[in-house]
C-alpha cells in the first residue's frame, strides 16, 4: 500500500465539482454523503462526493493522485475521537487546500448534554487552520439539509468567485469585488 497524493482539482463553472468528506463517523459519514448528493440533485448541481475515515488515503498506486475540489473535515461533538482524528488528518492536507478549499463540519451542536467536546475546540481548530465551520445536528433532518446546502454553496462559489477566509468569519467576494 502507498500513500495517495491529494491534488487540488481545477474548479471551473463548467466542471463537475467534488468534495472529500473526512471523518471517523462510520455510517453517519455515508449518510451525510448521500444527503449532499440528494441536495445537489434537488438543486440541479453535479457533484462527486467521496468519503474516507482519515488522511492520508492509502491506495495501490502512489503515482496516481486523487483530485478533489474541496475537503470537508467532519467531526461529531458527541465523540472526542472524531476531533482527535480530525486534527491528525489536518496535518496531511496539502497547502493548496488552505485557500478556501477546506472547511469543518461539526455535528450534534444541539445535543449539548452528550457533548464530549466543546464547540470552542472546533473554533480553535477553525482559527488554527483558517477555515470556516458549518454546524449541524444529526437528529434533525432539516439541520442536516441546511448544512449540505451550505457546503454545496461554498463548493459552487469556488467555481464562480474568490473565497476569502478570515478568522473566524467567512466572507464570499463576487467577481465585482462586492461582499
Amino acid at each position: 500500500m502507498y500513500t495517495v497524493k491529494l491534488k487540488r482539482a481545477e474548479v471551473r463553472p463548467d466542471a463537475i465539482c467534488s468534495v472529500l468528506l473526512v471523518g471517523e463517523l462510520g455510517a453517519e459519514l455515508e449518510n451525510l454523503a448521500g444527503l449532499v448528493l440528494k441536495n445537489a440533485d434537488e438543486q440541479g448541481k453535479h457533484v462527486d462526493v467521496c468519503t474516507t475515515n482519515h488522511l492520508p488515503i492509502l491506495g495501490e498506486d502512489a503515482n496516481q493522485p486523487f483530485s478533489v475540489s474541496m475537503i470537508a473535515m467532519v467531526v461529531n461533538l458527541n465523540c472526542k475521537n472524531t476531533i482527535l482524528k480530525c486534527r491528525e488528518s489536518l496535518q496531511q492536507v496539502p497547502l493548496s487546500f488552505f485557500d478556501g478549499r477546506l472547511l469543518l463540519a461539526a455535528l450534534n451542536i444541539a445535543d449539548e448534554e452528550n457533548w464530549s467536546a466543546e464547540p470552542e475546540e472546533i473554533f480553535k481548530i477553525s482559527s488554527q487552520y483558517d477555515c470556516p465551520v458549518l454546524w449541524g445536528n444529526l437528529e434533525n433532518r432539516e439541520s442536516m439539509n441546511i448544512l449540505c446546502r451550505q457546503l454545496l454553496q461554498v463548493l459552487h462559489n469556488l467555481s464562480n468567485t474568490n473565497l476569502i477566509t478570515t478568522r473566524p468569519t467567512m466572507y464570499i467576494q463576487n467577481p465585482e469585488g462586492r461582499f
